[in-house]
């Protein structure tokens, strides 16, 4: 049986964003494989999982998820553990197609590896660093983001990383905003984010915890639709009131808790 593999690349996003961040940096897009090298590598697991001589046409689920794991393994190893793979589509005629977030992954000077959020969303136009990405992984409640993790596993046929649940955060969480100094926070329910704003681009540089901030002036957009929302940069245009403290995981608790109490009551 011969087997091929491919990643399916978005060309558009990767072009826009290397374009925005070369704006402000020196920016390198990440080395890819080419599709010599990744049919090599597909090659080595279908060997590894079913044998040099397997002949069906027929791939059993536990075999095809261990050559899913032996390739995301592989891609891993050599760009970091924030670098997918999903969607993988593994055919009868031993083919192999897949995606991955190597298209929005690019290498700044001085700043090392950013990895962009999720293109026409909310989130677009947001680099995460990776120290922002391990500072979320040490300080998030992941308790209460089983829910969400949950969700983009389910979307992404495969186990979401940091960037995927950060940039689902920003998508679907309150928006609510503070600024101290050149930096812009953003609450994301289980924490904060701290962003270097630079106008079309925004550098997420780490993940606080509540206890963390002070002295910020928080600002709640509002905003109707969502969907017609495509970057953080028109959340920022929105109008938007004053408010005390921002939503936070712990305060949407207590209000719940509260709410429960009265209806008790």
């Amino acid at each position: 049986m011969e087997k091929r593999a491919g990643i399916i690349r978005d060309k558009e996003q990767e072009r826009i964003y290397h374009s925005l961040l070369s704006g402000h940096f020196k920016t390198v897009t990440l080395e890819k494989y080419n599709d010599a090298m990744m049919n090599l590598m597909f090659q080595q697991a279908c060997d590894k999982v079913l044998g040099k001589n397997f002949s069906k046409n027929r791939i059993s689920k536990r075999k095809e998820k261990k050559i899913k794991d032996y390739v995301a393994n592989k891609i891993r190893k050599k760009y970091g553990k924030w670098v997918n793979l999903t969607n993988v589509k593994l055919k009868k005629n031993g083919q192999m197609a897949f995606r991955t977030n190597l298209d929005r992954t690019f290498i700044v000077p001085d700043r090392g590896r950013l990895y962009g959020a999720y293109y026409h969303t909310i989130s677009g136009n947001v680099f995460f660093t990776e120290h922002c990405l391990e500072r979320f992984e040490e300080r998030a409640n992941m308790e209460f983001l089983d829910g969400i993790i949950n969700a983009a596993r389910r979307g992404l046929d495969a186990e979401p990383t940091a960037v995927d649940i950060l940039s689902l955060l920003i998508n679907y969480g309150p928006l609510d905003y503070g600024r101290n100094k050149d930096h812009l926070h953003i609450s994301v329910l289980s924490g904060i984010i701290a962003l270097e704003d630079l106008g079309d681009v925004f550098i997420a540089k780490t993940f606080l915890s509540e206890n963390m901030i002070k002295d910020i002036q928080w600002y709640r957009p509002e905003i109707g639709n969502r969907s017609e929302v495509m970057s953080f940069v028109s959340v920022l245009q929105s109008p938007c009131k004053k408010i005390d403290k921002p939503l936070l995981y712990t305060t949407a608790t207590e209000e719940a808790r509260e709410l429960y109490n009265e209806s008790v009551d």
